[in-house]
């Protein structure tokens, strides 16, 4: 047994794999091959759903996995592979697939072994972090944590513990946030692993910046800058170079805001309108502030052109409901359509941002509805909403 394991080489092929156990006619034969070569066909597959970067490879894989009478001989392999479909269908955005696969699953929930345990509830994290419920995922990752394996290897850790760290931040825990990335990060750097090293740097950038550590937060992302050129990857550079901007807008350097956020843009692929949206939507945000008006209104009318396309029938199942929301808030408030902009910030929009706890983006919008009812003249109302900034950005600074 110990000489034939030593045949099975990381990243080896489908093909590579058969042909070292010289079973190429089992389809044909329905002979059973050797337990370890079913084993690290899904092993391999495991590795590229970690890896996440090889798409072709990934989807060749899961379709050699699907059709081969291999992953029917033994019904834990079996189940091991529909437990790692959950993660590939949520990596394709295939979420209603991912779905039926979960609901599949959960019928044999009772049969798992800690290793299927751990995949099946990593694998939901994921799943729910994709639909932006960021604390039920966090939820499962952290089920996951409690059922590591001594026998994983440092990159399955180092995915964990990022996503815990990632999606921590999502929903503005901190600490925890700050805790799991950096606990990451040291995985990443002893395995060297470039890209992950970057991502780490960046959720800490964000994280420091909220903590109101900008020269820590800026470090982070100069870091993670110098390292995205080397590798040079577009989504790793748009990623920075916003974070660098937001940290500006935070610190209310406007005009730096500006240059890195629309410096971010040049880095970002067609298709991710989400990041257009929230883009021009903190371009608007930073032009307005300069007293720019004809700028801003340029950067409203960009993020209109994408904004239009959305059906709104959908936002609600999609994560582009936060961007949208604020971009007809904007859009709204520039272009002084006093009804609908009072409606949607106070009856959605605030509401929204103080269930997702984004201390500072509900402190900026009750600072500008505050200001907004003051030039009305509409005293009371102003001092209401400027009360609650002040309290909302005295909370900031003292919890992150």
């Amino acid at each position: 047994m110990g000489s034939a394991a030593k045949r099975f080489r990381p990243n080896m092929s489908p093909d590579e794999i058969i042909a070292a156990m010289n079973i190429n006619n089992i389809g044909r034969t329905g002979k059973k091959p050797p337990e370890d070569g079913e084993k690290q066909l899904i092993e391999n597959f495991k590795l590229l759903l970690l890896e996440s970067t090889q798409r072709k490879k990934i989807f060749e894989q899961y379709l050699y996995l699907q059709d081969h009478p291999i992953t029917h001989f033994d019904k834990k392999l079996k189940l091991d592979f529909d437990i790692q479909q959950i993660r590939f269908h949520v990596l394709n955005g295939d979420m209603e697939a991912a779905e039926q696969i979960i609901k599949d699953v959960y019928l044999y929930e009772d049969a798992f072994d800690d290793e299927q345990h751990y995949y099946y509830n990593k694998h939901l994290g994921n799943f729910h972090y994709a639909h932006g419920d960021y604390k039920k995922a966090f939820d499962h990752y952290a089920i996951a944590e409690k059922l590591v394996l001594d026998s994983f290897p440092q990159l399955e850790l180092g995915d964990l513990y990022y996503s815990l760290g990632l999606t921590a931040s999502q929903f503005f825990e901190t600490v925890k946030g700050l805790k799991y990335t950096e606990i990451a990060l040291k995985i990443y750097q002893q395995e060297f692993v470039p890209k992950r090293i970057t991502e780490c740097h960046i959720n800490l950038g964000v994280i420091h910046s909220r903590l109101r550590n900008f020269k820590t937060a800026i470090d982070h992302n100069h870091a993670a800058l110098k390292i995205g050129q080397e590798l040079n990857s577009n989504l790793l550079r748009f990623s920075t170079e916003y974070n660098y901007g937001y940290i500006y807008f935070q610190f209310q350097n406007y005009q730096l805001a500006i240059e890195h956020i629309s410096k971010s843009l040049d880095h970002l692929p067609p298709e991710y309108v989400t990041d257009y949206l929230m883009s021009f939507n903190s371009l608007v945000k930073a032009s307005n502030e300069l007293g720019d008006k004809e700028q801003a209104l340029y950067w409203l009318d960009r993020g209109s052109e994408i904004a239009n396309e959305i059906d709104s029938e959908e936002i609600i199942d999609r994560n582009v409901k936060e961007v949208y929301t604020e971009h007809k808030v904007l859009s709204f408030f520039l272009n002084n359509e006093i009804e609908q902009y009072e409606n949607l910030m106070l009856n959605v929009w605030l509401p929204l941002l103080e269930h997702k706890n984004h201390l500072f983006e509900l402190g900026y919008y009750y600072n500008q509805v505050g200001n907004y009812y003051l030039g009305k003249g509409e005293f009371e109302k102003a001092a209401h909403m400027l009360k609650k900034a002040s309290n909302t950005f005295q909370h900031l600074m003292t919890t992150g």
